[in-house]
């Protein structure tokens, strides 16, 4: 069996780069959020699917992505965050479902049993 390639830019997290939205077209998708920079977020989620699995891998990185967010906006709202937490989840909620919806066939699936 083969070993699986990581790109370099997925191997280990790179500031300069952007992760957000697809790979070619930077910009595309916003990467902060009221400020809030989630590149790191789509970091890991890149990465998550890039090692790949099956639909219930897909599933937690997608999860992931949306935890990893939701958690950076509430954090930055100090004092208000009882007031924010519907708001941040509710655009944490958007950038999960547009990973839902489009993000598929970006996803390494594997065969069950290979690593």
């Amino acid at each position: 069996m083969g070993t699986l390639s990581i790109p370099n830019e997925i191997r280990q997290y790179l500031p300069g780069h952007d992760y957000v939205g697809p790979e070619g077209r930077a910009g595309c998708v916003p990467n902060r959020i009221w400020g809030v920079d989630i590149n790191y977020a789509a970091f890991w989620h890149d990465r998550l699917y890039l090692l790949g699995g099956n639909d219930a891998d897909r599933l937690f990185a997608d999860r992931e992505f949306f935890a990893i967010i939701a958690q950076q906006l509430i954090a930055t709202c100090r004092g208000f965050r009882f007031l924010m937490l519907p708001f941040a989840m509710a655009r944490a909620m958007i950038y999960y479902r547009a990973v839902r919806r489009f993000g598929k066939g970006c996803f390494n699936y594997r065969k069950e049993g290979v690593k």
